[in-house]
């Protein structure tokens, strides 16, 4: 926004948002917990910033994600005041890779394992590592989360907003995107998911190999997407 850059990470076991202007720190705000704090994504509107990552042990206000890191985002204001944090608490280990801006709504998408809910509402138990996208109005209300259960590990790696939310991952064994299931051709493979405002799906894709691929990160080239990660072998 402006030359004002933000930057998302870890100091020690707390997760750091700083704010940097023409190389000079402007401000650094830190969250913390009983456990490890980490901040893997951060989205940044003209009044807000979005973070997201994963959580471990007790938060400020007393939310316990237990022994295990669980995913969140949290929305912040632009000189660093945490205005709310949501948990997908699951049984397992949960992370939260990728965050942007719907309007003045927030999508996030990452992966949880076992049992888990979110605002109310409770995931599906997979097999193992399962996919989520799920979506929060301005004041952290849970307005939509799609679950993505496969046979295998699977998860969500980058997002990107258009006219559509665009979503780009990868999964193993077999997985619904929307369009009925689909099986990766040997090892993990990527996708590509398109979905509307209330989460619908529009359309999907598959890149796969007898190799492993991987989505890293995603752009938008006017309406093309653009999709960047690694794969061995031909896919």
């Amino acid at each position: 926004h402006g030359s004002e850059v933000f930057v998302a990470g870890d100091r020690g076991d707390a997760g750091a948002v700083l704010s940097v202007t023409e190389g000079e720190i402007g401000w650094e705000e830190l969250v913390t917990a009983t456990g490890r704090v980490q901040i893997h994504a951060v989205a940044a509107a003209p009044e807000r910033l979005a973070i997201a990552g994963s959580v471990e042990g007790a938060l400020d206000g007393g939310v316990d994600t237990g022994d295990l890191p669980n995913a969140f985002v949290a929305l912040m204001t632009r000189t660093g005041e945490l205005s709310w944090l949501e948990i997908l608490a699951s049984e397992g280990h949960g992370l939260a890779t990728s965050v942007a801006f719907v309007g003045d709504d927030v999508v996030v998408g990452g992966r949880y394992d076992g049992a888990a809910a979110v605002g109310g509402v409770q995931l599906e138990d997979g097999f193992s590592d399962d996919a989520f996208v799920m979506r929060l109005g301005s004041d952290g209300t849970l307005r939509w989360v799609n679950e993505y259960p496969g046979s295998g590990a699977d998860l969500v790696s980058a997002i990107v907003v258009n006219d559509d939310i665009v979503v780009t991952g990868a999964f193993s064994g077999n997985i619904d995107l929307g369009a009925g299931l689909v099986a990766t051709a040997e090892c993990e493979d990527v996708f590509v998911l398109r979905l509307d405002d209330d989460g619908n799906h529009v359309a999907s894709q598959t890149l796969g190999g007898l190799k492993p691929q991987i989505a890293t990160s995603l752009a938008l080239a006017g309406d093309v997407v653009v999709v960047a990660g690694q794969f061995v072998g031909r896919a």
